[in-house]
């Protein structure tokens, strides 16, 4: 499988519909949006997955979550890959707005919302047009 173009690398520790319902469309514009979810999934949730090219799923042991995400987000930002972080709580976004803002990375909060999913920043919600032409999907 050769490197992707564009990276977002989405955190789950709570609930990953949203931001599976946003890579789903981002795959159709070449952004390969891998989800590491903090906690191992059960067969039966893993054979309801259907594998979708550009959208990858890795889940990992909770305490290997948080170096997992180092090592995967060094790496593709060295690769110059690396485009999004987008988390599922606001206690993640505090935890990652310094070093996104070092490392000039989008940082982004996505949560399911009353038409699929909202994107936020901050306290601030964001239009997803405005969103995918920042992150180059």
């Amino acid at each position: 499988m050769s490197e992707p173009r564009v990276v977002v690398l989405s955190l789950i520790e709570r609930g990953w519909q949203a931001a599976r319902e946003l890579s789903l469309g981002l795959r159709q514009e070449g952004v390969c949006v891998v989800h590491v979810i903090k906690g191992r999934l059960d067969r039966s949730v893993k054979a309801l997955i259907t594998p979708v090219p550009n959208v990858r799923l890795i889940s990992v042991h909770r305490q290997l979550f948080w170096p997992l995400i180092g090592l995967l987000a060094a790496g593709w930002w060295l690769r110059g890959t690396l485009r999004s972080l987008l988390v599922d709580n606001d206690r993640s976004y505090n935890r990652l707005r310094g070093w996104a803002r070092l490392l000039r990375l989008d940082l982004t909060v996505v949560r399911a919302g009353t038409h699929g999913y909202e994107l936020w920043v901050g306290s601030d919600r964001v239009a997803e047009a405005a969103w995918r032409e920042a992150v180059g999907g």
